[in-house]
Order: structure tokens, then sequence, then C-alpha cells
């Protein structure tokens, strides 16, 4: 579906919602998924910690900050930075959308206020990554100024010159936090890895304890649990070039939307491409996702 309209799109370079609505829901979806990634793997070091503490019975637990230190994942906080971007993204990408197809005065109002949060956030998360393009203070304001001469009337013409303005003045900020993203993360996957082997470890040693008192049914279920659990943990190693995947795709599509608006062409052969190759990897990596998050 998302394709299609796509495709319907190429010549309405008049109307500026179709590409832009496009870009957004496939940028949204595809940081959602790269975001669900990161918790998976964050999820999977975690387990593995669980199940080390439940094996241990002679572990005494006296209060619960010593549960809270026992389970500290050591990467959460980078892989929390990587969210955050994520999000950002995502809250950008969304705020874009809104403003391009507000009709009335209300909804510009509420998309206006959204965009300028979105910018702030997509400005704290290039500084929490070590990034070095935030958007000015003069750049926000050249926003504001084009986003308020769209009146409350809608000027469609004013509109587009607002979008043009938004994606010129946030581009270095998406492709920088995109840019560090890319940077696979290899020590993750590691991690998480460890997690996942101690888990299925530990659930063998319990069924290898129970086997004999367990039902057919039950030993059957048992089986294909780790089996699953064996097979999620050893698809865990293409998680660093699909992360990496994401990011570039999430810079290569903002790319050509800038590369259109700076060409006043709001919709191109170009955007087209780069935002469907952006929605078939988001669904890539959804299934990718599903197979590993339910095994």
């Amino acid at each position: 579906m998302l394709l299609a309209s796509l495709f319907m799109a190429v010549g309405c370079s008049s109307n500026p919602k179709s590409h832009i609505g496009a870009f957004s829901q496939a940028a949204a979806q595809l940081a959602e998924e790269t975001k669900r990634g990161y918790q998976i793997v964050n999820s999977g070091t975690y387990e593995g910690k669980v199940y080390d503490l439940a094996s241990d019975t002679s572990l005494k637990i006296n209060d619960p900050s010593q549960v809270q230190s026992m389970l500290a994942v050591k990467l959460k906080p980078e892989i929390d930075k990587r969210v955050g971007a994520l999000d950002s993204i995502q809250s950008y990408a969304q705020a874009l959308s809104d403003l391009s197809a507000a009709e009335f005065g209300r909804d510009m109002d509420r998309a206006t206020r959204d965009l300028n949060g979105a910018m702030k956030g997509l400005n704290t998360n290039v500084q929490k990554l070590g990034g070095s393009h935030t958007i000015s203070d003069k750049s926000i304001q050249l926003v504001a100024t084009a986003v308020n001469a769209i009146g409350s009337t809608i000027q469609e013409k004013m509109r587009r010159k607002a979008i043009k303005e938004i994606v010129i003045q946030t581009n270095p900020a998406v492709q920088d936090l995109c840019a560090i993203l890319k940077k696979e993360f290899p020590a993750m996957v590691q991690f998480a890895n460890a997690g996942f082997q101690l888990a299925y470890t530990e659930i063998i040693k319990d069924y290898e304890k129970r086997k004999n008192q367990m039902p057919l049914e039950e030993r059957v279920s048992a089986i294909r649990d780790i089996h699953n659990r064996i097979e999620a943990s050893d698809r865990l190693n293409d998680y660093p070039p699909k992360l990496a995947q994401a990011a570039d795709h999430l810079a290569t599509a903002h790319a050509a939307l800038y590369q259109a608006v700076m060409d006043d062409q709001f919709t191109t052969n170009e955007l087209v491409s780069k935002i469907g190759e952006m929605a078939a990897f988001g669904k890539s990596i959804k299934q990718f996702n599903d197979s590993i998050a339910t095994p």
C-alpha cells in the first residue's frame, strides 16, 4: 500500500503531503523496528542474568537494591542512547508529517509544538552520542519564522517553504545521528549471546533433572523451546550489520528528501526509490526481530 502511494505521488510536486507522509511512515516504522532490535538484544542479556541468579539456590536476597545490582545490564546505558536517538528521529518524522497534513489552525499549532520538541530532541541526542551537528538557535528560529508564515488559513505555498526550511535545517543533525548509529556495536551482541546461551544452558540443566517425571507433551514442548532459543542465539550475530543498514536507509532517504526540497521538487523518482527501499528494509527487520523475540 505504501509503495503504491509512493508511485502515484511522482509528478504531483504541488502537494507535499504524499511524499512527506510516505517518508514519515517508512522512517517511523524502520526506527521503531531498529529500536526493538536494540531492546531485544538488551533483554537477552538481562534474561541470561535472571537465569543465572535463579539457578543459584544458595543465593540469598536481602533487599530490593541487591536484585537491581545483580540484574544491571552493563551495556544498557549505551543501548538507551541509541534508542533515544531513534526516538528523536521518529518524533521528527511524525511532526513533519503532521505539519504537512494539517488542515486547520489548531492542527497546525499542535504540529508546530511537536516539531519544536522534535528538533530539541534531535539536538539532545546528537549531544548524548557525541555528535557535532546540532541544530543552532538561529536554525530553530528560521524554522519557526517559516512555519508561522503558513498562517491559520494554511497557505500551501508557505507550507512548502516551511517544509523546505525544516528539512534543510535538520538534515545535518539527522545525518550525524545516523552516521553514529551506523557504527556497529559488536560488544552488544557478545554480551547478548552470552545471556542467551546462559539462559538455554540453565533450561537444559533443568530439563535433564526433571525429564523422567515429565509427560511426553511437556518434554516435546521443552525440547522445542531449547531448540528455538539456540537458533535465536545463533541469529544474533546478524544484528550489528542489520542495525547499521537501518541507519543507512534512514540517512539516504532523508538525504534524498533534502535534495528534493533543495531543487523545489517535492516528489522525485530518487526520493520515491529511497523511501521504498527504507519501507522494504523496515519490513525485513521486523521479520528478523519476530524470529528472535519469539523463540
